[in-house]
């Protein structure tokens, strides 16, 4: 079977270093393993995919809904499925989004507007939100959605600037990649994986996980924070997607007829 890897690191391949760029040479040495590529920098997409065999690639900004469909659906024409999707952004804050500003007078200015690396900061705890909520309705039709939150990852996106503002301590590209080719196999050897804490998840619950990555190598799973109470465990299970579906397609069909 035919499979391959459409890697949205739009703002990673382009500087031919980063997390999208490693896990898509990791998989092209798969001899079973197509490679699709969507990138903004189309010069150094099409270098990419010229250096990896197997690859192709896509030009389109991942911002952009219509292109970035575009990508995907010509994607899925050429090989028939889609067998692993690798959606990864990587941004550091170079502005301060809590600086006050200065009075002028009785006024008060008011807040700059934010820059969009700042506010993809903030999108990246709802992309964790995200994925456990679809985790389980995808999975009841063959997706498994997991996520990495490795740490500061050396890239091409450590200059000084970020250097002076970190503590040297790095997670090893290589560890990353390793972590998400693991989760696409089902774990090690097809075992499923087990966390630095001793925590084993087989292959087959390998699915709405959070796996933390640190700069010594070690990998955790971070468990969704428990309800306060019963309560609220009842109130927010009955708007569980895995468990309601059928009652939300058919109140949609009502709505429609």
């Amino acid at each position: 079977m035919s499979r391959f890897i459409c890697a949205d690191a739009y703002p990673i391949i382009h500087r031919a270093h980063g997390i999208g760029l490693s896990i898509a040479k990791r998989l092209s040495s798969r001899a079973d393993w197509t490679i699709h590529i969507i990138d903004i920098n189309e010069e150094g997409g099409k270098e990419v995919a010229n250096d990896l065999p197997r690859t192709t690639f896509h030009h389109a900004n991942v911002t952009n809904y219509k292109r970035l469909s575009t990508a995907f659906q010509n994607a899925f024409q050429a090989q028939g499925q889609l067998d692993f999707i690798f959606a990864n952004a990587g941004f550091f804050e170079r502005g301060s989004f809590y600086s006050p500003q200065p009075a002028e007078g009785e006024a008060v200015s008011p807040p700059p507007e934010p820059e969009m690396i700042t506010i993809d900061l903030s999108l990246k705890d709802g992309a964790l939100g995200l994925m456990r909520n679809i985790a389980k309705p995808f999975r009841a039709d063959g997706i498994r959605v997991n996520a990495i939150c490795p740490g500061v990852t050396r890239t091409s996106l450590i200059d000084d600037q970020v250097l002076d503002r970190f503590p040297q301590i790095f997670v090893e590209l290589e560890r990353v990649s390793e972590t998400v080719v693991q989760l696409v196999d089902g774990g090690e050897k097809g075992q499923g994986m087990t966390d630095a804490w001793g925590t084993h998840v087989p292959s087959a619950k390998m699915f709405g996980l959070a796996v933390e990555i640190s700069d010594n190598g070690n990998r955790y799973f971070r468990d969704q924070h428990d309800f306060a109470d019963e309560g609220m465990k009842t109130v927010f299970g009955s708007v569980d997607l895995s468990g309601n579906m059928e009652n939300i397609l058919k109140d949609e069909a009502n709505s429609i007829a």
